[in-house]
């Protein structure tokens, strides 16, 4: 196994809300920091980071929702189309909805584990904002499953 990392920052917009929170209820938006890119890969095979940044960029510019709410959104983007206004998705599914930034890069890292048969595992700090993040770090196990560390 061989480490590749990427220490450049990618960066990610997005809307949110967290529902019946006195103040996050609010939609409001967010710009999420992606550094220090750390993966694992089999030993002489190669990783695409082209497509690592694809996968991270389906987060940008997207209004994160859970899925009990998706067909609502849906109906709203059917009436603010009319206006010129789009609403594009992305299914954040989690137990923790008040630690959001967790829940994008736990679902994150799942989606680049299954991505590439090569990564075995991957490591990287997510943060809403300059200072409040995460770290997040996870691999397959033996059966394929994805585990966080």
């Amino acid at each position: 196994m061989k480490r590749v990392l990427d220490t450049s920052e990618i960066v990610i917009d997005s809307g949110q809300y967290i529902p019946f929170h006195p103040k996050c209820s609010h939609l409001h938006g967010h710009s999420y920091f992606i550094r220090n890119l750390l993966l694992s890969v089999k030993s002489g095979a190669f990783v695409d980071f082209g497509k690592i940044k694809e996968k991270v960029k389906e987060y940008d510019h997207k209004l994160f929702c859970p899925p009990e709410h998706v067909e609502v959104w849906e109906e709203v983007g059917k009436i603010v189309q009319k206006i010129g206004v789009i609403i594009d998705l992305k299914v954040i599914d989690g137990p923790n909805k008040m630690n959001l930034v967790e829940e994008i890069g736990e679902q994150l890292a799942e989606e680049l584990l299954e991505m590439d048969e090569n990564v075995e595992a991957v490591s990287f700090g997510i943060y809403e904002g300059p200072n409040q993040g995460t770290i997040i770090s996870a691999h397959k196990n033996e059966l394929g499953e994805v585990v966080f560390a």
